[in-house]
């Protein structure tokens, strides 16, 4: 039984009594009771198991033990032997959670004046723990509650073991009921890897606790999920769950766009594909989410909010395009290039460690379990004598639990350094890996969190296959499950810079891997695993945390100056605060992404460098950052308007007062941004068009245009239009007019077009109001060109 599930059962709060749970609350609170919750739990369960009675047990007052010494004892003792039966977890806790309950059961005794005989630490011994689990074992109990708060569970296909919260089904709908939807998620979640099938089943078992609170009998639920009627009862889910995530500040995007469709899916592969409910006359609602495309809703692609701002920031209007980018491709070098710095910092630092403890192991002396009691003169222990702690520790291992030094720490003579002793020892925790991580994603961008998920180091037959020889070349491989199942596994052949790091990383993970090995758990064949306690069992890692406070130490060791090789620093400290908040492995691959797209401009060099199987029309804005493109776009609408202003007023003593520029930019920015013809991209397109018979492919490229649009930029375009095509014979226009001509009807045109729909490449919908909204409202096409005549 894990008795930390016990809070998922909606009955048990009613087990106790209120004056009866206040009194065990309060020499709780007096014996400093870590878990209260958790201790009342487990005495809850375990006073309605021994219940013969099949009602659940309510309001239970104690009195029948507060008024006899023998049956308070003896109950005190049968409740620590269902601790060591029933509970599934070490030695250790066992013996704590016992030592919990004789010492509120000695307080409760003395309050009420019952006759308890007082207890040492260490008289818990073994004698007295089998003396305590056969009187469990002789007492009555009752099956099926036992077999109810022992609850359900599936294994997916890995093998690894999930938990079904299904108390609130079995309360409501029976037991006869709550085994069919057992049997059915098991079949499902079988097929599922462990990733998918955690998931599924949160997601399942929320959906079915919604069908206890809104039809609390098996009748209701049945009528309800009949094929008529089962649109309309999900749709009643649907408002239910809405409103909790209104009323809770959560994101109602991401519950319509993401979370609903994927219960609704998943509902419909287990249950209704699964054969236990029918299939739905209509299909099963799932809105689509339509948000403002304000601001606030833009996309940064792959980069943090606070990383753009840095990126974009400062960036004058007055030099060219070219330029811009460079600055940004030389800002986010930098940014790469820090990272990339202290990562390797971080990684050499566990490697130290590493080879140091090699060396102390050669010199240390184990602690025994006995006979140590002569003092620290002959068994020196401690981080001052860590050669013996790192001994000690080497021959114990994991789940220590001595039966006279259950306190592992208190024998290793760190009590309260836990932390500390943890970093000498130089356990594999998730602040440790990641610097590796992120290493090899620098060098291969391919590298996604997922495929690290799934990285086997070895076979069930025990051969290495997550790192090996590969001709004259290494390779590490692993599974990209989004590329589909044909080109699911990935093989990166390795620099040796990278080989370096993978051999590291192994040789970081080997006693926790070996201790997983030793206790029979597959999880060892695992390239990522952690051990985050001295007394827990070691276990490979299911997800990679990507905020700040799952892995708060080792972002904050980027909050530092990073110097290159050539003594030449990279970031100050200064400049790495922002940067460190953005730093996981996603926020690394995306940075590669957008450098090698800024370095090559090539979109087939990027999909190359993060691993796509084929290019796809969202790739650019699922990586760069929308903030970028729309930089760019609002930069040229910028530029555009000053060089309208200053064609207008180019001889008024005001100019530079209308114009975004300083005196000294303005020569500057006339020679590049001054307005001129198509742009040479849009020209080349239409070159490669023209002779397509002769270039098929060359046009492939050129799949959209992108061109900031509003309503103003179009009245100013019309009016361009209009002064060309009006103009008279022999009249002289202004040059700016000629420039800008052939762009005019090139957009003014395409947007005509695309409204009626005659082009295969429409403008966005969202554009094409602005063109009526401009034609209705014009400029004064003489005013106009008196103004750039003038």
């Amino acid at each position: 039984m894990d008795f930390k599930l016990l809070s998922n059962y909606p009955k048990i709060s009613d087990t106790l009594s209120e004056e009866f749970r206040a009194l065990i609350l309060m020499h709780m609170t007096k014996n400093k009771a870590t878990r209260p919750q958790y201790l009342l739990n487990l005495y809850s369960s375990f006073l309605d198991i021994i219940n013969l009675k099949n009602e659940h047990t309510e309001r239970y007052s104690g009195l029948d033990i507060l008024n006899d010494a023998d049956a308070f004892y003896q109950q005190s003792h049968i409740l620590i032997g269902f601790i060591h039966v029933e509970g599934k977890f070490s030695l250790g806790r066992k013996i704590a959670l016992s030592c919990s309950v004789k010492h509120i059961f000695s307080g409760i005794a003395k309050n009420k004046g019952l006759y308890f005989p007082a207890m040492r630490w260490s008289s818990i011994d073994m004698i007295f723990i089998e003396k305590c689990i056969k009187l469990y074992h002789d007492k009555d109990k009752n099956i099926t509650k036992l077999a109810y708060y022992n609850g359900w569970s599936a294994v997916d296909k890995e093998g690894k073991n999930h938990n079904l919260s299904l108390a609130k089904v079995y309360d409501s709908y029976g037991r006869d009921f709550t085994k069919l939807i057992q049997n059915t998620l098991q079949v499902y979640i079988r097929t599922q890897k462990i990733g998918s099938a955690g998931q599924i089943n949160t997601r399942l078992i929320s959906l079915l606790n919604n069908f206890t609170e809104l039809r609390p009998n098996l009748l209701e639920l049945k009528v309800a999920l009949e094929p008529q009627n089962m649109t309309r009862f999900f749709l009643e889910i649907l408002n239910l769950r809405l409103g909790r995530v209104v009323h809770n500040g959560e994101s109602t995007k991401h519950f319509l766009s993401s979370k609903w469709p994927c219960i609704v899916r998943y509902y419909t592969d287990c249950f209704v594909r699964g054969g236990l409910f029918e299939e739905p006359i209509h299909d099963l609602i799932t809105p689509a989410f339509k948000a403002s495309k304000t601001k606030m809703s833009v996309s940064e692609g792959g980069l943090h909010k606070k990383q753009s701002v840095r990126l974009l920031t400062n960036i004058p209007l007055s030099i060219t395009d070219s330029q811009a980018i460079e600055r940004i491709f030389e800002r986010v070098n930098r940014d790469i290039d820090h990272v990339r710095v202290i990562s390797q910092q971080l990684v050499d630092k566990i490697i130290y460690r590493h080879e140091r403890n090699q060396e102390l192991l050669k010199i240390g002396v184990v602690k025994p379990l006995s006979g140590n009691h002569c003092g620290a003169t002959k068994y020196p222990d401690g981080l001052e004598n860590l050669a013996n702690t790192l001994a000690t520790f080497n021959h114990y291992r994991f789940g220590f639990d001595g039966s006279k030094h259950n306190k592992y720490l208190l024998f290793l003579g760190c009590l309260g350094k836990s932390e500390l002793l943890r970093k000498e020892l130089n356990l594999p925790t998730i602040e440790t890996i990641i610097p590796f991580l992120v290493q090899l994603v620098l060098e291969h961008p391919k590298l996604t969190p997922a495929w690290f998920i799934g990285w086997r180091l070895f076979s069930k037959n025990g051969d290495q296959i997550g790192f090996k020889q590969s001709g004259e070349q290494y390779v590490i491989v692993s599974n990209k499950e989004r590329r589909g199942a044909h080109l699911a596994e990935q093989i990166i052949i390795l620099t040796e810079h990278s080989k370096h790091i993978v051999e590291a990383l192994i040789s970081h993970t080997q006693l926790a891997r070996e201790e997983l090995k030793k206790q029979g758990c597959s999880d060892w064949r695992y390239m990522l695993i952690t051990a985050t306690g001295l007394s827990s069992k070691p276990k490979k890692v299911v997800q990679i945390a990507t905020t700040r406070k799952e892995h708060k130490q080792f972002q904050n060791a980027f909050i530092a100056q990073s110097i290159n090789r050539d003594g030449q620093v990279i970031l100050s400290e200064s400049e790495s605060r922002d940067l460190a908040d953005a730093i996981n492995l996603r926020n690394v691959r995306s940075s590669r992404a957008v450098q090698v797209y800024l370095e090559t401009y090539s979109v087939d060099a990027m999909v190359e460098a993060l691993g796509h199987a084929k290019y796809t029309p969202d790739l650019l804005s699922r990586y760069l950052p929308d903030v970028i493109l729309e930089y760019f776009n609002s930069r040229w609408v910028r530029i555009f308007q000053n060089a309208i202003i200053y064609e207008a007023m180019k001889d008024s003593p005001y100019l530079l007062d209308a114009v975004d520029l300083s005196p000294d930019e303005l020569d500057r920015f006339l020679l590049n941004h001054s307005l001129g013809p198509l742009p040479e991209h849009i020209k080349k397109g239409k070159e490669v068009a023209s002779s397509i018979n002769s270039e098929p492919n060359a046009i492939r490229a050129f799949d959209e245009i992108i061109v900031m649009l509003s309503v103003p930029l179009l009245q100013m375009l019309i009016a361009i239009s209009n002064i060309v095509e009006k103009a008279q014979d022999g009249e002289t226009l202004p040059e700016i007019c000629e420039k800008w001509y052939e762009t005019a009807v090139f957009i003014i045109n395409h947007l005509t077009i695309s409204t009626n729909g005659e082009s295969k490449c429409l403008a966005t919908a969202s554009a094409l109001p602005f063109l009526e909204e401009a034609k209705l409202n014009p400029l004064n096409v003489h005013k106009i060109k008196d103004a750039l005549c003038r």
